[in-house]
């Protein structure tokens, strides 16, 4: 029996009473507007932790990208090589960003954590919602990730069709559209949509040019980025054919991206180019009869990135080369509900994958480094006194076994089996309680081991790396005039042989295994909205972070990049959609960028402001988007790191590996839905 209700979750990071989320579209769409139906299959749907449902719409900027829409979860940071469209990832709750697994329609783009997705290549225009789980993951996922799961729904077909035109600052420009349709040939539901996207930008700012010497000032200049040129065209096209009893979906989704590669500051590149092609291409099967469905999964991600940096500005002796990684996967689902008070979940899956490296001097391919990744989940669930208690224990099985050139220098093959447990209650007057803990796994994957991309070169002596997690929140959401909602969550996390990315003296990113780390923190979410009136949000997380590596040097340590504090606000006023007045304010702490403390990124806080007119629904929508109002582009910190009470100087604010952020962004956009499809 289908039952229908509204309860508490995030949108844009913070809590609103209801969220988008369909069960038949639960793997591949989501409605446009915020405050839609829930609709879930049983009356108490047990979610993990901080399972957060973001819907895509027009609650922030008109120019925000993955990377913003992600950032406003708390838990979530996301770093930025500078400006819009630019190389972003995410980290959720301290994590690097190959522990979190991102997720298209439910078909991973990371399999396995080989590699970190650039958030970049997933345009907004064929986004509906973000599903973000910071703790653990359901059976049907079929993971046991240590950073948590962020999976980008498509929009449905039915959604209204959107053609968008935006421009500004540093010569970016951006033009999308995307659209669907749904019927019935011959009495058969039929439905289909497609997103374009092309985006381009100059990326020339100004920028404070300390020439690797943060803590002397006296060579300090005002420099232009050079070679930050980006290009990047994307479509996605889905089809799926079938109604809930049995239906098949066949999607197909490519980026060309062609890039310059700047450099950090103190070490500016001028030729450097970087050229990237993924295709990802999946054939789906999925049915329903009774209390019991399943699914079957197959897919094919091609990614072929040329790196071209001959003149060695990227450090090390240079490089001319392509890489080209192939994944083919398998994965099955089901679940069925064996009594009232009984129900299973489960899922199976099989990867290969290959990484190919061809200098292209020589043009003669290396042999591939390959491997083959298995496992399965199980979760049982188990509820009481009609829905008030729920109780979910799983375990995932994972296995890697190296072939071809990997198998040569790689262990033998390795594994682990990972417990988790789920436990919710739900005392009603809109509060749930929610508690998991489990185990989490991941080996390095191919480019961690041997990789070389000129700033990223690999370490083949990594070990795999665990962890053992758990978190608790608790949930409230209602109103009637003033609709709002509070979630507060906690977590801790201890990672055996944690893989991060340090920055060497030669500015050179390595991964090493820390031995073992501790992370412990809090979040904080809080939203408050008179509909068609006034919104407010508030996201606030603490995060405290300890390397517990037998190294005296590094023992009792902050770990590289995880901020102690983020936050993250929106205020916005107008009326209805005819007018919209914003501010959004972001800030987090300063971070280690080395294992030793001495090298710090400074603390930034962000300002934006946004202005979005429409007159009525038959006209196009004017946003105007300033991001960074106060043009922030340095910030005080101490001149010797190891006295910071002491004398400071001014460094500029810069993301990965010591790129530098813009200042000002002005962004105007342009939008317009066909008056039939509002």
């Amino acid at each position: 029996m289908v039952h229908r209700l509204a309860i508490p979750v995030l949108s844009g990071g913070l809590l609103v009473p209801t969220a988008v989320v369909r069960a038949q579209d639960a793997a591949s769409g989501g409605d446009d507007a915020a405050g839609a139906e829930v609709v879930v299959q049983t009356a108490r749907d047990p979610r993990p932790t901080a399972a957060t449902v973001v819907p895509v719409d027009a609650s922030r900027p008109a120019s925000d990208e993955l990377a913003d829409w992600l950032e406003a979860v708390p838990g979530a940071s996301v770093r930025r090589l500078g400006g819009l469209g630019t190389w972003s990832g995410v980290s959720l709750r301290g994590s690097s960003f190959r522990q979190v697994t991102i997720l298209l329609d439910g078909v991973p783009l990371n399999p396995d954590g080989i590699d970190a997705v650039d958030l970049a290549e997933l345009p907004v225009a064929l986004v509906g919602a973000l599903h973000v789980y910071r703790g653990r993951v359901p059976a049907r996922i079929g993971l046991a990730p240590i950073g948590g799961v962020v999976d980008v729904v498509t929009r449905p077909a039915a959604a209204p069709a959107r053609v968008t035109v935006g421009g500004g600052s540093y010569g970016t420009g951006r033009l999308s559209a995307s659209g669907g349709g749904v019927g019935t040939p011959g009495g058969v539901p039929v439905d289909g949509f497609g997103a374009v996207d092309l985006l381009a930008a100059r990326g020339r700012y100004p920028y404070l040019d300390d020439h690797g010497t943060p803590y002397v000032t006296a060579d300090d200049t005002t420099a232009l980025r050079r070679n930050a040129d980006r290009a990047q065209a994307s479509a996605l096209g889905r089809v799926r054919v079938g109604g809930d009893d049995l239906q098949g979906t066949l999607l197909d989704g490519v980026v060309v991206r062609d890039e310059g590669l700047p450099g950090p500051i103190g070490a500016p590149t001028a030729h450097a180019t970087l050229r990237t092609v993924r295709n990802l291409a999946v054939a789906r099967l999925g049915w329903q009869r009774g209390a019991g469905a399943g699914g079957l999964d197959l897919w094919h991600l091609l990614r072929s990135e040329r790196l071209d940096d001959r003149d060695a500005e990227l450090g090390g002796a240079g490089a001319w080369q392509r890489d080209l990684t192939h994944t083919l996967g398998l994965t099955a689902r089901a679940s069925g509900a064996m009594t009232p008070w009984l129900a299973i979940e489960g899922s199976a899956r099989a990867t290969f994958g290959s990484f190919q490296r061809t200098p292209l001097d020589t043009g003669v391919a290396e042999d591939a480094a390959q491997r083959w990744v298995v496992g399965g989940a199980v979760d049982l669930r188990f509820s009481a006194w009609r829905g008030l208690l729920v109780v979910v224990p799983g375990v995932d099985v994972t296995g890697i076994v190296p072939s071809g050139a990997a198998a040569d220098v790689a262990d033998a093959a390795t594994g682990a089996v990972n417990p988790g447990l789920t436990v919710q209650v739900d005392p009603g007057a809109g509060v749930t309680l929610t508690a998991t803990g489990g185990r989490a796994f991941r080996p390095p994957d191919l480019t961690e081991l041997y990789g070389d991309r000129g700033a990223l070169v690999g370490n083949p002596d990594l070990r795999p790396e665990s962890a053992w997690q758990g978190d608790l929140s608790v949930r409230w959401g209602g109103g009637d005039v003033v609709v709002g909602g509070v979630e507060a969550a906690g977590f801790a996390r201890r990672v055996a042989d944690r893989i991060t990315w340090v920055q060497n003296a030669q500015r050179t990113l390595v991964p090493v295994n820390f031995g073992a780390a501790f992370l412990a923190g809090g979040e904080v979410a809080a939203s408050a909205e008179v509909p068609g009136w006034a919104l407010a949000r508030l996201g606030v997380a603490l995060t405290r972070s300890v390397n517990l590596t037998d190294d005296p040097a590094q023992r009792g340590l902050p770990l590289p990049f995880v901020p102690v504090f983020a936050i993250d606000h929106l205020l916005a006023v107008g009326w209805g959609d005819r007018l919209r007045l914003g501010w959004t304010l972001h800030a987090t702490a300063g971070v280690p960028t080395d294992a030793v403390g001495l090298r710090w990124q400074a603390p930034r806080v962000l300002h934006g402001l946004t202005l979005r007119v429409q007159p009525t629904r038959r006209w196009p929508a004017l946003a105007v988007d300033v991001r960074n109002v106060g043009n922030a582009r340095t910030a005080s910190v101490p001149a010797d790191p190891l006295r910071p009470d002491g004398p400071t100087v001014r460094q500029p604010l810069t993301d990965v590996t010591g790129y530098p952020l813009p200042g000002a962004t002005v962004m105007v956009t342009v939008s317009w839905t066909p008056p039939g499809d509002t």
